[in-house]
């Protein structure tokens, strides 16, 4: 994961601890100021052209306040609650649209040049619209309050966010982002309590739009399409909550009629398919939305959850302001029912090299072992996973060491690391945990090098014979810049702790719960081989379609992210279509290729992504799909190798080989 996706990370988990998969599509109300944007569709909608507008422009000061609404002005529209079986955990409020004048809204400037770009004009006011959210949850034992306000800036003319701003807090340290449109996509400002962490522009594809808060668009574009024949929508958004992009895959499902405050109303049902990064077979997330025929409001949402039942399932549903006080914490545990049965599939003592690709281009690597371990006054004796890692993605530079230690029944009980990364800045990091009755206590530091300073000129000889002699030429140079976190003094004290964090907590942590980091691939080898293999699909095209898929639930905790939750891994036999070829060779590497491999798709915080293991439960791949750009993590080992020789040969891209002589 690169430096600036860590930076985002804990803000983003405590978004999907707060809402789930909601949080792609975040909580819903009623519709925007005048017309929503549409959703693409296999119909062309009608093309308009847009008003001219004229603003009077004049320039910012230093620092733009943005607006504000007090809280005792703000009137609420819309109410929901969302409930997990029986227990309500999550209440939402939207609050009424306020008018506030453009130049109060953060990077306006950037904004009207986007528009500008687009031959349009930013209007003189902006449509402000807040939202907040209360979540209460006992995750893996500790007890957690989350508070989230949400403010979207809305042009009046077509409904679409222009800039937000988003916080959260747990309890600790708010983190907030603020984002606004730019020629080229979005500006994007992380703080940190009060401290600006990070700022980077995200382009955006073509096309693309931020998420609306309100989801009665989608309802809005089949509603108005031609005729009503339209059967699919897609469409990207880039969403604040996650500071990447996912696309909609919206099919209208029908009528049902649902009970509404007291009456049956007739709604409208429309299944949703979130997509994200590199989407392969199981990397996506479901939902169904029931929306009010007549007045297009959103009144129910379902997040599906594989391998749970439909009444266990997140619900939310509009209510009335007065449901809202009916808040429960949510409790999740470790399921009891996980696995311990399959014998360890990993010689000891051997090393195993996964190598890392980014869009096909190799990055890097992960060195693993496991071996025995006695015990001693650090822990009790088990298991141990040491493992180093280098990448480098053209950008920054990564290398890390780590040990983790198990119990007997491969439960961790500690991990340590160390490493160093250079991009703008060079900085070593240290981590060391604990994990024993109950308890974890994670201590991190983190250090970054002095930055550099431009040396002050040197005054110029009023003559040759002053000239000073050259200095003999270094051949190595600074292959880095360096550049300031913040534009402070570097002796200033806020400067001095950014580059200087140290942290040391100490947190409950139900037992039976794993640990995970960061691009460790080894702490989810140790737990992916026990997950029960699905048998072999049978044969014959038919039949294939009845293959079995099993489920399983497992608890993780992320180390740097200080949050965790239940994981589902749905596991089903790999299904690869074998494609006819004349080369009777290449045929029967095929066939000797053909070794059943298990899929299994890994949906939640703090995995997401898919993985293949083979018959014994071994780690052969690990696609990352949390940080935005896929990281995929290949086992050097011969099945693996084989399938990239075929794949090579499939796609005519073997060549002859080349015969050099030994001193070329």
């Amino acid at each position: 994961m690169s430096s600036g996706a860590r930076a985002f990370a804990p803000l983003l988990i405590v978004v999907f601890l707060a809402g789930g998969v909601g949080a792609l599509l975040y909580y819903t109300t009623r519709k925007p100021p005048q017309v929503t944007p549409p959703l693409m569709v296999d119909v062309p909608p009608e093309t308009k052209t847009p008003e001219a507008k004229t603003t009077e422009v004049t320039p910012p000061p230093d620092e733009v306040k943005p607006a504000e609404i007090a809280p005792e002005k703000r009137t609420p529209v819309a109410c929901y609650l969302t409930r997990k079986g029986a227990v309500s955990y999550q209440a939402t409020q939207r609050f009424a649209p306020q008018v506030v004048p453009t130049q109060s809204v953060p990077g306006w400037i950037d904004i009207d040049e986007a528009y500008a770009r687009q031959s349009k004009s930013l209007p003189p006011q902006l449509a402000l619209v807040e939202q907040a959210s209360e979540t209460l949850a006992d995750v893996l034992g500790e007890s957690m309050r989350t508070l989230t306000s949400y403010k979207a800036y809305l042009d009046p003319a077509d409904g679409r966010i222009v800039a937000y701003d988003l916080a959260v807090t747990a309890g600790g340290i708010p983190q907030r982002m603020q984002g606004y449109l730019t020629k080229n996509g979005v500006m994007v400002t992380a703080f940190r309590g009060g401290l600006k962490t990070e700022s980077k522009e995200i382009d955006f594809p073509a096309n693309a739009m931020i998420m609306p808060m309100e989801l009665e668009f989608i309802h809005h574009s089949f509603a108005e399409s031609k005729n009503g024949q339209v059967t699919v929508g897609v469409q990207t958004f880039f969403v604040p909550e996650v500071a990447n992009f996912v696309s909609l895959v919206v099919t209208p499902s029908g009528r049902e009629t649902l009970a509404f405050r007291g009456s049956n109303r007739e709604c409208a049902r429309y299944d949703v398919r979130i997509e994200t990064g590199k989407v392969a077979e199981g990397a996506y997330a479901a939902q169904q939305l029931w929306f009010d025929a007549k007045e297009g409001t959103l009144l129910k949402r379902l997040d599906y959850e594989e391998g749970v039942a439909v009444a266990e399932m997140p619900t939310t549903e509009r209510v009335e302001a007065t449901a809202l006080g009916s808040l429960q914490s949510l409790v999740v545990r470790p399921p009891k029912d996980f696995p311990n049965a399959n014998p360890f599939p990993y010689v000891l003592e051997k090393d195993y090299v996964y190598r890392i690709k980014s869009r096909d281009v190799t990055i890097g690597s992960a060195r693993v072992r496991f071996s025995r371990r006695n015990a001693d006054a650090s822990g009790p004796a088990g298991y141990e996973a040491t493992a180093s890692l280098e990448m480098n993605t053209g950008n920054g530079t990564r290398g890390e060491v780590a040990e983790t230690r198990f119990d007997e029944r491969f439960q961790p009980v500690g991990y340590r690391l160390e490493g160093e990364e250079a991009g703008d800045a060079h900085a070593d990091y240290k981590l060391r945990t604990q994990f024993s009755q109950g308890r974890l206590r994670v201590n991190q530091s983190r250090r970054l090098s002095p930055l550099s300073k431009e040396p002050e000129p040197k005054p110029k000889p009023d003559t040759p014979e002053e000239h000073p002699a050259a200095a003999p030429q270094s051949p190595w140079q600074e292959p880095l810049r360096l550049v300031s976190l913040s534009d402070g003094d570097e002796e200033d004290p806020v400067v001095w702790k950014l580059r200087h964090q140290d942290a040391d907590t100490d947190r409950p942590l139900s037992p039976g719960t794993f640990l995970y980091d960061f691009n460790r691939v080894e702490q989810l080898a140790m737990v992916v081989f026990r997950l029960p293999i699905p048998p072999a699909p049978p044969e014959g095209e038919e039949a294939a379609k009845q293959i079995a898929v099993a489920y399983q639930r497992a608890a993780f905790f992320s180390v740097r992210r200080a949050a965790g939750g239940l994981v589902t891994f749905a596991l089903r036999p790999e299904m690869r279509a074998r494609p006819k070829v004349d080369d009777p060779e290449l045929e029967q590497e095929l066939e000797q290729e053909d070794v059943p491999l298990t899929l299994a798709s890994a949906r939640g915080a703090p995995l997401f992504g898919q993985m293949l293991l083979d018959p014994k439960g071994r780690l052969m791949e690990w696609t990352d799909k949390s940080s935005g750009t896929d990281l995929v993590f290949t086992l050097d080992d011969p099945i693996m190798r084989k399938r990239e020789s075929n794949e090579r040969k499939l796609r005519g891209q073997e060549g002859p080989t080349l015969i050099r002589p030994p001193w070329y």
